[in-house]
């Protein structure tokens, strides 16, 4: 089990690891309920003030036309995802 200590420190040495700033904007497709979507960028960014949007489901084409769409400045995407079904 993960406390709220545990994602918030998560969240401070992802921002400092990853050199986010308050004006990224991040594309989340991965589940919230594991800590690849969660952490990643999500929770991150959300502590610093960045964007995020979300969708409920991986499609390359609506993915993409989302990045564009929202101007994503950060993403975080598993690579089997992106690979043939």
């Amino acid at each position: 089990m993960l406390t709220h200590d545990n994602h918030l420190w998560n969240a401070i040495n992802t921002l400092i690891g990853h050199g986010l700033r308050e004006h990224d904007r991040t594309l989340t497709v991965m589940s919230l309920f594991h800590i690849g979507g969660l952490g990643s960028h999500t929770l991150p960014l959300l502590y610093l003030g960045g964007t995020v949007a979300l969708l409920p489901a991986f499609d390359p084409e609506n993915t993409l036309a989302t990045m564009a769409r929202e101007r994503v400045t950060v993403c975080r995407s598993w690579c089997r995802r992106c690979g043939p079904r």
